[in-house]
């Protein structure tokens, strides 16, 4: 059996910090999915359709009060049209006066019930622009249903597919971090606490590959020197820094 080296746990704590960058970019793709941005989008445009349309629907409610209003005094007027009619039929020894002043009331109603039903005409074309716009929203809204059902199906598989990963991440990580000291590991997560999901960094050349920034020339000398297990931390982000010498 290979006795481990000074090296192993950083070469670990590397594959570690690889892991959990994959981890963290995950769970961001998880909670920033395009389909989800898009199914928002359409709940978003279907609660301001349902609004619109409700405005709509209520004024139409109007329309058709008024409609009804219309189409009673226009079967009150009928009424009293056939029942002059027939008074003018019954009244054979009627007085030339009275049956002229039931001609007379005739033709008001008539005249009457005439206005009444082009106020009827004239209200039904104007619903009908309102019942066009209701049919419209009804039909958007269907399509809109149909699109969402869609992005829920695909959305879903993505979850499900990018859950899978993280439970193999997860296992992963576990078989990691028994090759990492208990002080070590415990620096590095209080590290991410504060900084994020990168808690250790590569030292390439002058250059930290956490922050990107460059560590003087006397600090990257005195680092060089340092024994393979000291642990050292980056003077401009505190990440800790995995020298070439730590993972060779």
């Amino acid at each position: 059996m290979n006795e481990p080296t000074p090296q192993q746990p950083f070469k670990a704590l590397a594959a570690l910090q690889e892991l959990d960058r994959e981890v963290h970019q995950l769970r961001h793709r998880r909670g920033n999915l395009p389909e989800a941005a898009e199914l928002k989008e359409l709940l978003d445009a279907d609660a301001a359709a349902e609004r619109s349309a409700a405005e709509i629907e209520a004024g139409r409610l109007v329309l058709f009060e008024r409609q009804s209003e219309l189409e009673t005094a226009i079967s009150r007027q009928t009424k009293r049209f056939h029942d002059l009619e027939r008074q003018m039929q019954a009244a054979t020894n009627a007085a030339p006066r009275d049956l002229e002043a039931m001609d007379h009331e005739l033709h008001q109603v008539l005249e009457h019930r005439s206005r009444l039903e082009d106020d009827e005409i004239a209200l039904m074309e104007e619903m009908e622009p309102l019942e066009e716009a209701l049919e419209a929203s009804r039909q958007a809204h269907l399509r809109r249903e149909e699109q969402m059902a869609a992005l829920r199906v695909v959305g879903s598989a993505i979850v499900a597919e990018i859950d899978a990963t993280l439970e193999e991440r997860r296992l992963t990580r576990e078989g990691l971090v028994g090759d990492i000291p208990e002080t070590l590991l415990a620096q590095y997560e209080a590290i991410k606490v504060k900084v994020g999901p990168i808690g250790a960094a590569r030292l390439i050349g002058h250059r930290c590959d956490g922050c990107s920034l460059e560590l003087p020339a006397v600090e990257v000398d005195r680092i060089s020197k340092l024994a393979v297990d000291v642990v050292v931390t980056c003077e401009n982000c505190g990440r800790l820094l995995l020298r070439a010498n730590q993972l060779a």
